[in-house]
């Protein structure tokens, strides 16, 4: 069972996010961002909430989730497996809404080790879920695939 992130590091990563974040892109392409626009080396996607579940109590067990309308990461997993959904641990407020409008990018894809084989378990992702429509400061947060990393229960 993995914990979620501490609070602080957590709290930086929105504050990038909130702000224009803008990553060096790939050779050859221009570097232009506009207000708000999250550019990320592994990807993102625009779509939209389908379902919107918040957490119901303190153990990992009662965590909550995102639901989107597209696949928010390709299919790098066992049999070609596609993230339509996203964990939200205990103690996180729910950063969309069933039908708000959203980018949602790959930060972090799990190292291979001994337990974890990221070809072939899909759960360990990171992505980062902006949401347009709120203030800033409440409008993004780092979210995982699932309550277990890659290798775990």
């Amino acid at each position: 069972m993995r914990t979620s992130p501490a609070i602080p590091q957590r709290r930086a990563l929105v504050a990038l996010a909130s702000a224009s974040l803008c990553l060096t892109p790939l050779a050859g392409a221009a570097r232009t961002c506009a207000p708000h626009e999250i550019q990320a080396p592994l990807g993102c996607v625009d779509t939209a909430v389908t379902k919107a579940l918040a957490p119901t109590g303190p153990s990992m067990a009662d965590g909550g989730e995102l639901a989107f309308r597209d696949d928010i990461a390709p299919g790098h997993g066992a049999a070609g497996q596609k993230i339509r959904t996203l964990y939200v641990p205990p103690n996180y407020d729910l950063v969309a809404n069933s039908g708000d409008h959203v980018r949602v990018c790959l930060l972090q894809v799990p190292w291979k080790t001994a337990s974890c084989n990221p070809s072939t378990d899909i759960r360990g992702r990171e992505f980062l879920v902006f949401n347009r429509s709120k203030p800033q400061g409440e409008n993004a947060d780092v979210l995982f695939d699932g309550e277990h990393g890659c290798g775990g229960a």
